[in-house]
């Protein structure tokens, strides 16, 4: 159909069809002169598929346990560590204003940097860092308040007595 003069288009004189057809043809897009059967568009979906299906594969994916990328050894980016100014966690009692000591905790402090290739390696262990990281394996001893440490007692009382069993207190 050939593409009408805009003086000439008059919607209000042609169908629906029509108006259709002319407003196909300013966009330059082809209408259908014959609707396709239910069999033809089946037809055109079957064909559709198999296409589909040839051409990429279908990937099923699960979402709980999703696809991972083997593991690969990279040296770099290394964290280094300064351990001379690195220290662990400890207390520590401070004089309060009104001559009261007050103990004062800090945590531990891990100072650190992290180097991207061989050259900043080398560059970073001739200043002073370390690859090994700070080992602060000391244990310290946390006293209970006596309120929590009779209770703690009378926890690990029941956990040793065996029913049928008298307390240590009641048997002697």
């Amino acid at each position: 159909m050939p593409i009408p003069a805009p003086e000439h288009y008059n919607p209000s004189n042609l169908t629906k069809k029509q108006q259709q057809e002319q407003l196909a043809a300013c966009y330059g897009v082809p209408m259908p002169t014959e609707q396709l059967s239910e069999t033809e568009v089946a037809n055109m979906r079957r064909i559709l598929a198999q296409h589909d299906g040839q051409s990429k594969p279908m990937v099923i994916t699960d979402l709980n346990n999703p696809p991972q990328k083997p593991y690969r050894f990279q040296k770099f980016p290394m964290i280094v560590y300064d351990l001379e100014h690195s220290h662990a966690g400890y207390s520590e009692d401070q004089l309060q204003r009104n001559n009261t000591l007050l103990q004062v905790h800090f945590p531990a402090k891990v100072v650190h940097t992290t180097v991207h290739s061989e050259e900043e390696l080398h560059q970073a262990i001739a200043d002073g860092w370390s690859e090994k990281a700070p080992a602060f394996s000391e244990e310290r001893e946390e006293y209970l308040k006596p309120a929590y440490a009779n209770e703690a007692a009378r926890a690990d009382e029941q956990i040793r007595r065996k029913p049928g069993r008298p307390k240590q207190s009641e048997a002697n």
